[in-house]
């Protein structure tokens, strides 16, 4: 955080609702620099700050970028064990996600993008292989928030018979191993 002289973008985050736009100054290293300074019009918007060095050669130019704080807290998608979440919509905020039976041995670890990469995401896992997880993003703002439920649920794959009869006798050469 803070100024570098070898950064040369910037961003500033402002209120919603902010009005004036800021007004950029600086100063250069070198009493010998020129500098000119064009601020931005609007927010969102754009000051930059151009710096020329006293050989009249040498110029950089720095970027500040004015936006407004951000209050989207939404996902951008939901994963479970790697797999994103089928039919994922940012507005549905319960999923359930259905893994079979036989082959889930552990606990589905649940993963999650904001939409917003300034949102902050936390995940409470489930707490057993058929549990809920929860995921609650905070936008930027730190005021609005939604809460994502994932539960999990094991569902048998098994289609197999265990015995297949005829007027109550195992039919001759049924094997349920086969």
């Amino acid at each position: 955080e803070g100024f570098a002289p070898g950064t040369i973008d910037y961003e500033v985050a402002l209120p919603i609702g902010t009005v004036d736009v800021p007004v950029v100054t600086a100063v250069a290293n070198d009493d010998a620099a020129s500098m000119v300074v064009t601020q931005a019009a609007d927010i969102p918007g754009t000051a930059t700050v151009e710096v020329t060095a006293e050989n009249g050669i040498t110029i950089k130019t720095y970027s500040v970028d004015f936006r407004f704080v951000s209050d989207d807290a939404s996902l951008q998608g939901i994963a479970v064990n790697g797999e994103p979440v089928a039919d994922f919509y940012p507005a549905v905020l319960a999923y359930t996600v259905v893994l079979p039976l036989e082959t889930t041995e552990e606990i589905p670890v649940i993963t999650a993008e904001a939409n917003d990469e300034n949102a902050d995401v936390d995940i409470t896992q489930p707490a057993s292989i058929d549990g809920e997880a929860t995921i609650v993003v905070t936008a930027e703002d730190g005021v609005a928030t939604l809460t994502y439920t994932v539960n999990i649920e094991l569902v048998s794959t098994d289609a197999t018979l265990s015995d297949l009869l005829a007027d109550g006798e195992t039919i001759t050469g049924f094997d349920p191993e086969v």
